[in-house]
């Protein structure tokens, strides 16, 4: 594989995302980058993420949330078709995921507007109403 960056630094291993195998990449790019990224494949669905940061010291910071997005990281079903109300509850999880992901990281102004997005699905949801007051309080 070429190098993108002079002076970078590239490794890549194999291991697991949940139940599926996984190849993790990294990057060291030669002008201070950061960058991780998981791939894998399941179903014939690819899947990528990645963590992206302008320092390793950065990176470090975003790792364990990034971590824990990938513990908690469910492939979709093959050939499965998904109610509204299946639909609804996935978008409002993530919701929460991201908010949680990005309150880890005392992002509180962006964790809120995924608090909001949620909440637009489902104004009922009591997680994400306490979130959304502990963040506030925060801000």
């Amino acid at each position: 594989m070429r190098k993108r960056f002079p002076g970078g630094k590239y490794e890549m291993k194999e291991g697991t995302m949940g139940d599926l195998r996984a190849v993790f990449h990294r990057n060291t790019y030669s002008n201070g980058d950061e960058h991780e990224m998981l791939s894998s494949v399941d179903n014939g669905i690819i899947y990528t993420i990645g963590l992206n940061a302008a320092s390793l010291q950065e990176l470090n910071k975003g790792h364990q949330a990034f971590e824990a997005f990938l513990t908690s990281f469910t492939p979709l079903s093959k050939g499965k078709i998904f109610s509204q109300a299946e639909i609804k509850a996935s978008l409002v999880s993530k919701s929460h995921r991201l908010a949680e992901l990005l309150e880890q990281q005392d992002k509180f102004a962006d964790a809120i507007e995924f608090v909001t997005q949620g909440l637009a699905i489902d104004s009922n949801n009591a997680e994400l109403r306490a979130m959304l007051k502990r963040l506030q309080s925060k801000k």
